[in-house]
């Protein structure tokens, strides 16, 4: 039996699935589909402006510091980390990564 794989419908810069949601499992963006990049340093950002316009909103709806900060945590972890051999593909934890012979490397490919 042999399997035909369509090489149109996967990411050109990592070789991953599309998902529907226009960006593949590594957060690149469909740029034939009209997708724009995801820029994760922008959403935090954004995030944190958000929480200074709530305090001063209504002062009666504090996020303290330690809640804040595990939000913006949560965020990071959920883009794919900077592993130069598989991309983020492995599942390697983002800000985990090592350095291996001039490489940046996950975990499962350290």
């Amino acid at each position: 039996m042999t399997l035909i794989i369509n090489d149109k419908n996967v990411c050109p810069f990592c070789g991953a699935y599309w998902n529907t949601s226009g960006y593949c499992c590594n957060g690149h963006p469909n740029t034939a589909k009209g997708t724009s990049p995801l820029n994760p340093v922008k959403i935090i950002e954004e995030i944190k402006e958000d929480i200074e316009k709530a305090k001063e909103y209504d002062r009666g709806v504090i996020i303290s510091v330690a809640e804040a900060e595990l939000i913006i945590s949560c965020m990071e972890n959920l883009f794919p980390d900077n592993c130069e051999i598989c991309k983020g593909q492995n599942g390697g934890i983002r800000g985990n990564e090592n350095v291996v012979n001039d490489k940046t490397v996950c975990d499962y490919c350290s």
